[in-house]
């Protein structure tokens, strides 16, 4: 489906995942492609796809293409290369308009109503928000 708000593409997925095969461009279509993207360059620079736990990345945006990105990255990394779930969280920076969000940003909770599981990727160093 396409075009729903991040609020509404969010729940749906989580809901019918285990009834029905559905698909999200925004959500899914941009992860696949930034995914795909990051082995290419590993490959491009003589690395293998488990170089990829070896990188941090840096997401600008925390709208439900950057949830996408982020979740299918981290789900590679635990899936693929072994990382727990936290490892994997930490690989990430994610800056929005305010700049680098932490775990101190006064909307913390509001904006994980559009991007599931915000907090876990969140920089834990207070100091470094904004």
């Amino acid at each position: 489906f396409e075009d729903f708000q991040s609020k509404h593409a969010a729940t749906l997925l989580n809901r019918y995942r285990d009834e029905y095969l559905m698909f999200n461009d925004d959500i899914q279509g941009t992860a696949a492609t930034v995914l795909a993207g990051l082995y290419g360059a590993m490959k491009a620079q003589g690395l293998g796809p488990e170089a990829l736990k070896d990188q941090t990345i840096l997401v600008c945006g925390a709208g439900s293409a950057g949830s996408g990105v982020i979740n299918t990255i981290r789900n590679a990394l635990m899936a693929r290369h072994g990382l727990s779930r936290e490892e994997a969280g930490n690989k990430f920076y994610i800056v929005d308009e305010r700049g680098l969000i932490s775990t101190a940003r006064s909307n913390l909770a509001e904006m994980e109503k559009l991007f599931e599981d915000l907090s876990s990727f969140a920089e834990t160093d207070a100091s470094m928000e904004g």
